[in-house]
Order: structure tokens, then C-alpha cells, then sequence
């Protein structure tokens, strides 16, 4: 009963497992300074990252995808880029929150995230993103319909069942299927890239060059915003118009296509946090050097608690700042 009902985690995951969570109950629980600090922290950061940066985004996602037929490739592009980083702030906040909070109850919750946007390939973005989902989708779904162990198309046919019912989980709609779908063309897409340059010499060293690394971020980067259209738009016929406009299908858009007249339609983020955004992404990267996301295992920075308490504070002063007039639900609660 109190697996199940952990309310840290209950709403939006991480998903936890039995047998990693039950252990934890054994151990005498003492009131531990670290953890407090730990959890606070974790939260704080958390709130920084769902308020400072998806809440803000929300505005210019929400114009767009209310009327994508007011903008063009150019304009509809940017607005994909931050449903992107909307999405992943929003997201990865709820899970520091939810984590800080176990904390504070002296649980630990393992990370879900692990710098998603750097991954090469898309098998690797999944290894980075909603960690406990795809785990989950591999040990339960994947596995179980045979894994890996019955040649190449049935490898395939399972990884194609389990991507479109994790795309099914989402919503009982197409866009979704759709989305799941796509994750598992793209998955067996690299598996087959990946059979091609372990069997080509010359391919193989040229993935071990670093430009070749740098190009592969970019270019997963953008094979994952494109699933993301799917992933937020209201319905399939509304996601394929977009994806044609993205493509540049349509043609180039007219001159009258412009960004700033969907976002006529809404009240603009305040027009301060652009001008501060190098300080606010510089602490965005200290709270992932404090969380441990950027931190060496061989050589953890230790960080002395005045400084962390200046940041802490720091991100509570920009909170009252810069917290908008609303604050949608976590995009995940649908879910």
C-alpha cells in the first residue's frame, strides 16, 4: 500500500520499482541534514527550470500550436525548438521536485533524466530521456515479446510493438500512435546504421571523430523535435500540416508569415528574462553541476554550503520575478 501510494512519485513518475523502493523501508529513518539539503535543493532547482523557463515557453508554444496556420517553416521551426526544451524543463522539474521531495522523507528516487538533447543517436536519447519509462517499456514490453533473441525482424516487430503502445499509453489517439511509431522507424534505423559502420572500417572511424559526434547531437536533436509535432499537437491532420510547413513542403512562407503575429494573439513572456537569459542559463548549468548531471564521477565538486545557499537564494529571487501570471499544470499530469 504505501509503494503504491508514495505520493513523491505517484502522479508522474518517476516510475519506481518494487524491488529497488521496499528495501529503503528497512533502513531506520534519522533525521539527516544532507538529505534535508539535498531535497531542498532539488526542489528548488526544479520549481527554477518549470517556472522560469517551460512556463515562459508555454506562452510561445501554445500560439503556435493554436494557429500553425498563421506561421511559416522558418517560424514554426523556432516554436518546435521550444516545445523541446518546454517539454524537457517541464518535465525534468516535476521529476527534481518529486525527487527533493522523497528526499525530504529520507527516500532516495533515482534520476530520470541524463541530458537528453546531447544524445548521438536516438537509442541513446531514450537511455537519457523518462529513464524509468523506457526501462520500464524494455523489462516488461520488449523483453517479454522476445527481445533481441529471435533474429533481426522479429528484434524489429518487438521494437516497433513496443514504441507505438508507449506512444499508445500517452492518449488513445493517432497522433500518438503516430508518434510511438516514428521513435521505432528511427530505432531500427540506427540499429541499421550501426550494422553498416561496424562492418565498414572507414565508417567506423569516421563515427569515432568528435565533428561526427557534434553533427549526430545536432541531427538526433532534430529527429526528436520532429517526433515532438506528434507528440503536442492536438490531432493527426493538425500535426502533419505542421511537419509539411517544417519540411518546407508548402513552399517557402509568404512575407506576411511572421512569429509576432501569433504572438499578438497572447501576452509575451516579460521581455527582462531575454535580456538576462546568459546569467539565467549560466545557473541553470550550476544547478546541473549541483545536482550531479555534469559532475565527473572520479572527481565529484564539492561545493561549499554558502555558496550553494547564495544560489539558492539567487533562484529564489528570479522565481518572484519572473514567475508568470499563470502557471499551466505539468504537461505530464495528462497522463
Amino acid at each position: 500500500a504505501l509503494f503504491a501510494s508514495f505520493f513523491p512519485t505517484q502522479i508522474a513518475g518517476p516510475i519506481k520499482r518494487y524491488q529497488d523502493f521496499m528495501p529503503q523501508l528497512s533502513n531506520d529513518k534519522k533525521f539527516d541534514v544532507s538529505m534535508i539539503e539535498q531535497g531542498l535543493g532539488l526542489i528548488i532547482f526544479g520549481l527554477f527550470k518549470k517556472v522560469l523557463f517551460a512556463d515562459n515557453l508555454a506562452v510561445v508554444v501554445q500560439s503556435a500550436f493554436s494557429r500553425p496556420d498563421l506561421l511559416g517553416g522558418v517560424d514554426l521551426w523556432l516554436c518546435v525548438y521550444a516545445f523541446a526544451f518546454q517539454i524537457y524543463f517541464d518535465f525534468s522539474g516535476y521529476t527534481d521536485i518529486a525527487r527533493g521531495s522523497a528526499q525530504l522523507l529520507g527516500y532516495n528516487v533515482p534520476p530520470n533524466f541524463n541530458l537528453p538533447y546531447l544524445a548521438s543517436s536516438i537509442t541513446e536519447f531514450w537511455h537519457r530521456w523518462h529513464i524509468s519509462l523506457s526501462t520500464w517499456l524494455r523489462d516488461y514490453l520488449f523483453i517479454p515479446l522476445g527481445g533481441s533473441r529471435g533474429g533481426k525482424l522479429l528484434t524489429y516487430r518487438n521494437l516497433m510493438i513496443t514504441m507505438v503502445l508507449g506512444g499508445l499509453w500517452h492518449g488513445a489517439a493517432l497522433h500518438f500512435v503516430v508518434w510511438g511509431a516514428y521513435q521505432g522507424l528511427f530505432l531500427m534505423a540506427h540499429k541499421e546504421f550501426k550494422h553498416l559502420t561496424d562492418a565498414v572500417p572507414t565508417l567506423a572511424a569516421l563515427k569515432a571523430g568528435k565533428l561526427f559526434r557534434v553533427l549526430s547531437v545536432v541531427l538526433t536533436f532534430h529527429v526528436v523535435c520532429i517526433g515532438w509535432v506528434f507528440f503536442r499537437a492536438d490531432n493527426f491532420q493538425i500535426a502533419a500540416s505542421i511537419i509539411s510547413k517544417l519540411l518546407f513542403l508548402d513552399g517557402f512562407p509568404a512575407a506576411g508569415h511572421s512569429l509576432s503575429v501569433a504572438l499578438s494573439l497572447v501576452n509575451t513572456p516579460d521581455p527582462l528574462i531575454f535580456m538576462i537569459l546568459p546569467f539565467i542559463l549560466l545557473l541553470l548549468v550550476a544547478g546541473q553541476i549541483l545536482s550531479g548531471a555534469l559532475q565527473s564521477a572520479s572527481k565529484p565538486i564539492v561545493v561549499p554550503f554558502g555558496l550553494k545557499a547564495v544560489y539558492i537564494a539567487v533562484l529564489l529571487s528570479l522565481l518572484l520575478v519572473f514567475s508568470p501570471d499563470t502557471s499551466p499544470q505539468f504537461i505530464y499530469f495528462q497522463f
